[in-house]
């Protein structure tokens, strides 16, 4: 599903509601995880409606922008 993204870090997340996208992503640090990178954006109503994907090309063009303006290390 998100192939459009070209990426391949360890550890990715990504978590979505109606009114927000959030990403982290995990690096590895000896024997534990640490947060390399994170970001997040606002959704504008109407995107995501009670848990369904009403515009997944809008929201497929946020979560690229979320990913390029990431804080931390480059995704």
């Amino acid at each position: 599903m998100f192939e459009f993204l070209n990426i391949n870090p360890k550890s990715f997340g990504l978590d979505f509601s109606n009114l927000s996208l959030k990403l982290a992503n995990l690096k590895k640090k000896r024997n534990t995880f640490a947060l390399a990178s994170w970001g997040e954006s606002r959704l504008e109503p109407g995107i995501i409606e009670d848990g369904e994907i009403k515009k997944p090309d809008l929201l497929a063009k946020l979560i690229k922008q979320v990913v390029a303006n990431a804080n931390g290390e480059k995704i």
